[in-house]
């Protein structure tokens, strides 16, 4: 026969492999995106402070980013040198766009309104822009939390009937019941519904996007 039970079992083991590389790299994207997200009132609450010493609005987000958090270092840096180079304006737009998060892009609208207006009450303007990105942080850690602790524990149960096959193939008369026509179609069967389980449960597991209202590109 073309195929035996073994040859399948690796066929799952390869496909599942594949999986979890895909997810890992998946979930590292996401989690520096949250990372960023989750420091961003920092980086405001220290503009907010500049500017109620008395520093201009250019300094004091260039003396933020100076100081900003680990997870925003990268970003905050090329946003001080666009501020140098292209004005604070460009800076901004190019910010929201490096960061990809909801509240930068309101972060930038505030500014870029607040400059139109007169640049008066900016610094009450971003504490309370910081206060409500803490409270929809705090909701969206609790909602993430949950999905996680689910998802792990349904990707396990796509899993656990292949670690009880490989189990079972180590013994040869096991190998050769599965080596026949019928026991062949149930693996491979079993395969298919597997990776179509696995699908259905990251799809249903994922976060509800944010609308990015402020943004030209839609969502986060």
């Amino acid at each position: 026969m073309l195929l035996d039970a073994r040859l399948v079992l690796a066929l799952a083991a390869f496909t599942g492999l594949s999986a979890v590389v895909i997810s890992i790299r998946a979930g590292r994207r996401e989690r520096a995106r949250l990372s960023r997200v989750r420091a961003w009132p920092a980086f405001v609450d220290t503009v907010v402070s500049a500017l109620s010493a008395g520093a201009t609005i250019d300094d004091a987000l260039i003396g933020a980013a100076a100081r900003a958090p680990v997870a925003l270092q990268e970003i905050a840096s090329q946003f001080a040198r666009d501020i140098d180079t292209k004005g604070s304006a460009l800076a901004l737009r190019q910010l929201a766009k490096s960061a990809d998060n909801a509240a930068t892009d309101e972060f930038s609208v505030l500014l870029q309104i607040n400059r139109k207006l007169g640049g008066a009450g900016l610094a009450e303007l971003l504490s309370s822009h910081s206060s409500r990105v803490r409270r929809a942080n705090a909701q969206q850690l609790a909602v993430v939390t949950k999905v996680t602790a689910t998802l792990a524990m349904a990707k396990l149960g796509v899993l656990a009937p292949w670690v009880l096959l490989a189990l079972l193939l180590s013994r040869s008369e096991s190998a050769t019941a599965f080596n026949t026509v019928g026991g062949l179609g149930v693996l491979l069967g079993g395969l298919a519904v597997s990776v179509i389980a696995y699908r259905l449960t990251s799809m249903l597991g994922r976060s509800e996007e944010v609308l990015r209202v402020y943004s030209p590109y839609g969502k986060a």
